[in-house]
């Protein structure tokens, strides 16, 4: 048995990805010194190993926070030309169109999105412009499957800067995070549940699930446009990414409440990066640093760090202040006066200077 496997068996989530990291880089270099000594191409067993591994940690990958010697969209397309059996190893020369590499592809995408009137001919004719060799309906296919609409039927819409400028008050994102946590029967997976205002920066957890469905998420939409106790201020527009789980279910009981949601582009994390931040965040200064023991203590250390990030975190993108800043030990502190002490939670991983009041 492989010794990655081995260790990453017993250690946790974020720490298996770190060895598949190791391992990936680790076999990127034996298979690149081996092509050198023995002056050959990479075979497809070689592409198969890389690829397998890559496609466990594509989404970092596309993230760009993974360092690697061959591309990214490389490696994951290796694993997926196997995985449906596309590849053929045989010598035998290729027929048709020529395949059009991922640089062209993402280009495609790029040009699609901003000129929303154009049709798959004219980003056809682009691309030959820029010597790509490209056919309309290779066009045409590359849009559809990334859920890009062309041709009349677009009409002219504003960027979406534009949009944001716009509608700035009114819009929340959404995103979902992993943790894994220890439980009388193993090892689990939950899922979290995140919502960000983009004006105020302000979070809701909305939920956590080991196995999110269809009808727990029908369930998350009414808790947020629940009559007498909505969980989101002002909300007109919720921006989420292409999961699946966000059903026509879920987006009807939005839509009923006034809420319409906008997808991001596949391959577009930088169109939500309010929501990727404050999951960063969670992360980086909270359970990256814990290891979690029953659902009940991740929920009970949730609701700390939300607390925490509304009362007691200072935010650069809100000026370097305080969400809640009209709390009144925030307002006292700032006159200067009073002993400085240091509040802390989660076990004094989060911590907040202030003065004591002395009435």
């Amino acid at each position: 048995m492989n010794i990655f496997r081995i260790i990453a068996f017993l250690l946790s989530d974020k720490e298996i990805q770190f060895v598949k990291t190791i391992e990936l880089l680790n076999l990127q270099l034996r298979v690149q010194k081996a092509i050198h000594k023995e002056k050959r191409k990479m075979k497809p067993e070689e592409r198969r190993a890389i690829g397998k591994l890559a496609y466990d940690l594509r989404r970092l990958l596309r993230l760009g926070t993974i360092e690697t010697i061959f591309k990214p969209e490389t490696l994951i397309r290796w694993f997926e030309r196997f995985a449906n059996r596309k590849y053929d190893s045989s010598k035998s020369k290729r027929v048709g169109r020529p395949p059009i590499s991922d640089d062209q592809i993402n280009l495609i995408i790029k040009i699609a999105i901003e000129n929303k009137t154009w049709g798959a001919d004219r980003i056809a004719g682009q691309m030959n412009n820029l010597g790509y060799k490209v056919s309309d309906q290779s066009v045409l296919n590359i849009l559809k499957k990334n859920g890009i609409p062309t041709g009349p039927k677009t009409k002219m819409s504003i960027s979406w800067a534009t949009f944001l400028k716009a509608h700035w008050d009114q819009i929340w994102a959404c995103d979902f995070f992993h943790k894994a946590i220890l439980t009388s029967s193993g090892i689990k997976i939950f899922k979290v549940f995140v919502f960000i205002q983009y004006s105020t920066r302000k979070v809701k957890i909305i939920g956590m699930e080991e196995n999110p469905d269809g009808e727990w998420m029908a369930q998350m939409a009414r808790n947020i446009t629940d009559v007498f106790e909505p969980m989101l201020v002002d909300c007109k527009y919720l921006i989420h990414d292409a999961d699946k789980l966000y059903t026509k279910q879920f987006k009807r009981y939005l839509k009923k409440s006034g809420i319409r949601t906008k997808k991001i582009p596949p391959r577009s994390p930088n169109l939500n990066p309010f929501a990727e931040r404050v999951i960063r965040s969670i992360k980086e200064e909270c359970l990256d640093h814990l290891i979690i023991i029953g659902e009940n203590n991740l929920r009970r250390i949730m609701k700390e760090y939300t607390e925490h990030y509304h009362y007691e975190r200072n935010h650069q993108g809100i000026g370097n202040q305080i969400i809640e800043s009209e709390n009144e030990t925030l307002q006292h502190s700032k006159k200067g006066r009073g002993e400085i002490l240091c509040k802390e939670r989660v076990g004094g991983l989060l911590k907040y200077y202030y003065r004591k009041n002395v009435a």
